[in-house]
Parts: C-alpha cells; structure tokens; sequence
C-alpha cells in the first residue's frame, strides 16, 4: 500500500482538497495520457479520520523514606500553579484508494477552520467514490469535486461541496460553508505546500 504523510491543510475557501494550479510541465500530450489512466484508476473508496496515538507518558510513581531521626520540612507559604492543560495530538486521515492507503496528519492546533472542514466532509461521506480528477506526475493530485464520481465528466474540477455549517472541533464555534462551499481563509499559520502536503486551493472573487 501506497503511505503518505501530509504535513497540513494549509490554506483554504476550498472546494475540495486540491492545490493550486501552477505552470503545467511539458510535454503536455504525456502528462494528458498519464491523467487519463490514472483518473480512471486511482479512486477514493473511503476516509476514516482517528486520534493520532501517542505513547504513555505518565511518570513512574516514586516513594520517599525517612529515617526515625528526620525531622520533616517546615511548610513554606507558596503559591502551586495549575499547569497547562496536555496539547491534544492531531487526528490522522486514513485515505483508502484503489491503489493503497494514504495516511495524513491534519494540523487542528494551527489549521482549524479548515482541518475541521476536511474531516466534517469526510465523516458525512462526501468524498467517498471520487475519482482523483486531475494527476501531474511530480506535481500534484487533485481530488475534492462531486462531479468526479463520473471519471469523464467535463465538469470533474468544477464542483464543491454544499453549503452548510459544521463544528470548529478546536474552538467549538461554529463554522459556515458557503458561495459553493467555500469557507474563511486560514493564512496565519504561513504553511508551506512543500511535497507531501494536503493542501485546499483558494477560491478567488
């Protein structure tokens, strides 16, 4: 199986999980052939979103003794701080395809808008049976469109989930889906689409 790590989400009003387009590598005859065999191969049959598993950490428990002779401590007046609460690790997408599981970590502590929007869409089954609509060998791959259930639909690419609300699984609030499925920008992280990422094109009115 095909395993991949993807470093984030990173920007978003998306219509689906995709990067953006940049100057298509030439010759263009073999990259159209090579998007063709893989837009009829590579499909995703499902996405399981989980909590990324840590180790145990807890510290072992460590006992103290004191000879009949030790006279306890005087007791000093001191403030105890509450230390931070423990930093929830990120979820883990398990992307299963016709060529093989891809695994990726999706970055809630920075990313949230639009990490919770990939997850509410893939816990409601939305990507499940999309082709892959567009593959540029050593570029990218690009999927997210609902018209690509059809591999030769002309309108693969075009299309975007539908409006809506769904729950900022880091802050709680409330988040809206709209105009075709876009939501808030989320730049403030300034990640990078360097290889390996899972990235969201960026919708622009």
């Amino acid at each position: 199986a095909t395993t991949a790590r993807a470093k984030s989400l990173a920007s978003s009003a998306s219509r689906g999980p995709r990067t953006t387009p940049r100057t298509t590598p030439s010759p263009r005859s073999c990259i159209a052939a090579a998007t063709a065999l893989a837009v009829v191969a590579l499909v995703v049959l499902s996405i399981r979103v989980e909590p990324k598993r840590t180790p145990d950490t807890t510290p072992l428990s460590a006992s103290s003794s004191f000879s009949a002779n030790t006279k306890p401590a005087a007791a000093k007046n001191t403030t105890t701080k509450t230390p931070p609460p423990p930093k929830m690790p990120n979820p883990i997408a398990t992307m299963s395809t016709s060529m093989g599981d891809i695994r990726a970590e999706l970055f809630l502590d920075e990313m949230p808008i639009t990490a919770s929007n990939f997850i509410d869409l893939a816990q409601s089954g939305f990507y499940d049976g999309l082709h892959f609509h567009r593959v540029i060998p050593d570029f990218m791959d690009q999927f997210g469109c609902p018209h690509s259930r059809d591999p030769k639909s002309r309108k693969a690419g075009t299309g975007g989930p539908p409006d809506g609300t769904y729950k900022n699984l880091k802050t709680g609030a409330i988040e809206r889906r709209a105009g075709g499925g876009n939501i808030q920008d989320e730049y403030a992280a300034k990640i990078s689409n360097e290889p390996g990422t899972l990235s969201m094109a960026a919708a622009r009115s």
